[in-house]
């Protein structure tokens, strides 16, 4: 698959390349595993015909032995000698020595999953401070750090605690393509697919790049073709980088938190509802860490709501919230274990319809949520649960108002209804709305997908 997109990161990558023409700079670029870190990065760093150096860093070395392969990589880039370099076989000295070769022509090194350092050598960001702070005025390198563990990468370079709080130059979070770009890449490889195939490209991949190319490159991009891949010997890697995932961030009390989000997945959207299927326990601290840490659960409270009370949660990632649903159940692992392909497949392709419901749901507020016409998405519903709005789009500043109910099926809008929960709506909120103008209603539906979507 051909590379999409990314136009304003690489924008700002490029600056950071004509900026470290004079003076060393430093980027840190973070987002999920699979999103597209890496090649986004190696794009920029070979297109600038500056020398580049790409270390991926893994935790199963010594600091000496990937010390030694660092520097042997730098001696080959730049056809150096074997006794150039440092005598001292530490991580730091190797990116000092980098740095006082780019004095004379200016490069680019990148720490690729830098986060894996700490296991590594702990001390090489307390030495890296103390390289960096003195050779950084004098050498002209631009070295990109990217991680996918969040909270690592935040760890190590928000933390004021820490010795790298404050050094980075640029902080880039690369995020899933969003609906707009997704459904462009769909139509540019499968101009004939219909809005039921695009709805299920993006249930199961998310938007994430390397799913997306998994798909792409493999099959026409159909909903049975899809389904049939997933759930195949060939799906391998789709069905199982959850569980890769899920190990790589979660690590500790890691069944703790896969239980919460199996509760959710499974439809349990409220703070009791997700503690009952705990047996009660304390989930505070899990939660948070699931939404704020790890990005993994999203909090969903009625718009203008400041109380807690009434919130609902919900998979914060679309792939995930496949995996849980279709993929990681005990007894369809136990299906993929004997290979009966074909049952699951049934029990997939059945479920998808009524499945897909929220699909289209999230695609349209990413959707909303991404347009330059709106500063405020969200949903509302009443204290008892009798009307409910699936989208509210606002625009503080032109005061332009958007209510639509969501259907797959376009017959299944009543906007009579809809007319009647937005007047319980501007009822239960009219101080709130005042500044903005009377609410344009919109039925949105699956057979809107391939289409301008009014209102964006």
């Amino acid at each position: 698959m051909k590379f999409y997109g990314r136009d304003q990161e690489i924008a700002a990558l490029t600056n950071e390349l004509r900026l470290a023409e004079t003076s060393s700079r430093l980027a840190v670029i973070t987002g999920r595993r699979r999103v597209g870190k890496t090649k986004l990065i190696l794009k920029v760093a070979e297109e600038s015909g500056r020398p580049m150096l790409y270390f991926l860093c893994r935790r199963r070395y010594a600091e000496e032995e990937l010390a030694q392969i660092w520097l042997d990589d730098v001696r080959e880039t730049f056809g150096l000698d074997e006794e150039d370099g440092p005598r001292r076989l530490k991580l730091a000295e190797v990116v000092r020595f980098v740095m006082k070769l780019s004095r004379e022509k200016p490069c680019v090194l990148i720490l690729d999953e830098c986060q894996e350092l700490d296991y590594v050598a702990p001390s090489f960001w307390a030495d890296l401070q103390g390289v960096w702070d003195r050779e950084k005025d004098n050498s002209r390198l631009l070295l990109m750090m990217s991680g996918s563990i969040a909270a690592a990468i935040r760890h190590i370079f928000d933390d004021a605690s820490e010795p790298l709080f404050g050094r980075q130059d640029l902080a880039l979070t690369l995020r899933p393509f969003g609906p707009k770009l997704l459904k462009e890449i769909f139509l540019d490889l499968r101009p004939q697919g219909t809005p039921e195939d695009l709805l299920t490209f993006y249930a199961v991949t998310g938007g994430v790049a390397r799913y997306v190319a998994c798909l792409a490159d493999t099959v026409p991009l159909t909903q049975n073709d899809m389904v049939n891949l997933i759930f195949s010997e060939s799906g391998y890697f789709l069905r199982t980088d959850g569980a890769t995932l899920l190990a790589n961030e979660l690590r500790v009390e890691s069944a703790i938190y896969e239980r919460i989000l199996r509760a959710v997945a499974r439809g349990s959207a409220t703070w009791n509802e997700i503690a009952d299927q705990l047996g009660g326990k304390n989930i505070a601290g899990y939660m948070d860490r699931l939404e704020k840490q790890y990005g993994l659960i999203r909090k969903y409270s009625p718009m203008f709501s400041e109380s807690s009370r009434g919130v609902r949660y919900g998979i914060a990632d679309p792939y995930f919230r496949f995996w849980f649903r279709f993929i990681e159940p005990v007894q369809y692992q136990s299906l993929a274990a004997r290979g009966n392909w074909e049952a699951l497949r049934a029990i997939c392709l059945d479920a998808l319809d009524q499945y897909t419901g929220r699909t289209l749901e999230d695609w349209y507020h990413d959707l909303f949520g991404e347009s330059p016409k709106w500063t405020r998405t969200g949903r509302w519903w009443d204290r008892r649960g009798e009307n409910e709005i699936d989208l509210i789009a606002l625009n503080d500043l032109t005061g332009k108002a958007v209510i639509a109910e969501i259907k797959r099926n376009a017959d299944k809008i009543d906007m009579r209804a809809l007319a009647a929960k937005a007047a319980a709506f501007e009822k239960a909120e009219g101080r709130n709305l005042k500044k903005y103008d009377r609410p344009e209603l919109l039925g949105l539906s699956l057979s809107n997908l391939l289409e301008e979507s009014p209102g964006v």
